[in-house]
This record gives C-alpha cells, sequence and structure tokens, in this order.
C-alpha cells in the first residue's frame, strides 16, 4: 500500500515541471510602468511614482511567500548590498500576497532592516505586472527595473522555479542594467 501511494505520488508531480511550474525567460521590457499604491509591511502607503521624486529608479521583486525557499537568498542579498542601490539612488519593493505581520516577521528574522515588502493581497498588481502564477495564488519570482519617467527598463521572469538558483548573479546583474540604463 505505501509503495502504491509513493507511485502515485511521484507520477503525480512527475507532470509538475511542465503544467505548473513556469520557465524561466526573459521577456522584453514594455514602454511604461503602470503606477499603484500599496501598503508597506508597517502599513504605510507607497505610490511608485511619489518614490521616483525621490530616487532615480525602483526595482520590484514579486516573489511567491515570504521566509520560505529562495526568496529568502533573494532577499539577504538585498539586504547585504543594499548600499549598492543606495548610492545608486535605486529604492527596492519586494511583492508578495502575503499580509503586513508574515512580511514584519520575515524582515525581523532574516535582519532585512532596509527592505520595503508590499502587501499585494489579492495579486492585483502581480497581475498588473504579468508576474501572477497562471494556476496557484502567488505571484512568479519576476525582476523588474522602472527609471525615473516609468519606463520598464528590464524585466526577468524566474518563473516559479523550485530548487533552482537565484538571477545568476543577481546583484550584478541588476546593477549592470540600472547603471547601463539609467543616467
Amino acid at each position: 500500500m505505501g509503495l502504491t501511494k509513493l507511485f502515485l505520488f511521484m507520477f503525480a508531480f512527475s507532470f509538475l515541471p511542465a503544467f505548473v511550474l513556469a520557465d524561466v525567460k526573459q521577456t522584453p521590457a514594455s514602454d511604461k510602468s503602470p503606477d499603484f499604491t500599496l501598503a508597506d509591511q508597517n502599513g504605510n502607503s507607497v505610490t511608485v511614482s511619489v518614490l521616483l521624486k525621490e530616487y532615480r529608479g525602483v526595482v520590484l521583486a514579486f516573489y511567491p511567500k515570504d521566509d520560505t525557499g529562495l526568496w529568502i537568498k533573494q532577499f539577504v542579498e538585498f539586504q547585504q548590498n543594499i548600499k549598492k542601490y543606495e548610492e545608486r539612488k535605486i529604492k527596492i519593493l519586494g511583492l508578495s500576497r502575503d499580509s503586513a505581520e508574515p512580511h514584519r516577521n520575515f524582515i525581523i528574522k532574516h535582519k532585512l532592516n532596509d527592505m520595503t515588502l508590499l502587501v499585494d493581497k489579492n495579486g492585483g498588481i502581480a497581475k498588473l505586472y504579468d508576474a501572477d502564477h497562471w494556476l496557484l495564488p502567488l505571484s512568479r519570482r519576476v525582476y523588474i527595473i522602472i527609471d525615473k519617467d516609468m519606463n520598464i527598463i528590464y524585466r526577468k521572469d524566474m518563473g516559479f522555479v523550485l530548487g533552482f538558483g537565484l538571477l545568476e548573479k543577481q546583484t550584478q546583474t541588476l546593477l549592470n542594467e540600472i547603471d547601463f540604463h539609467i543616467k
């Protein structure tokens, strides 16, 4: 009986990558970014166009869920390199469907003190940026860089990859795009 269940489980999940997990892909940037306002981990309203009055650009980092898998590494790397983004006057915003409390717990647990995590409760913003998973109520791992004029200058869709790496050389890749496109 145990082997039968194991076989059925393995058979059912052998199709998972083909039907549930999105492929890692680079998609072209579009002309303009939609503006939006969401609450952050502290309940403060954050509006992209308002941030761009202070910053030269914004990195949107969509991710599935707080405190799971690769997303920990992703945000720890952002935190470790935050000064490099700040020197360029770039703001990093993480977006998931988690509420403010899990965002705060994630920040505290992993010492992500300089991170701003936004509550995309129903995935509406993820849908606007085509970062929503087609089946699951989660965002895919998508990186988007927006310049001061609300242009999307970079978009990398890492899909909903389980067990694979982050965006290769995440900080170097994003900073190279920022340095090339944002003057």
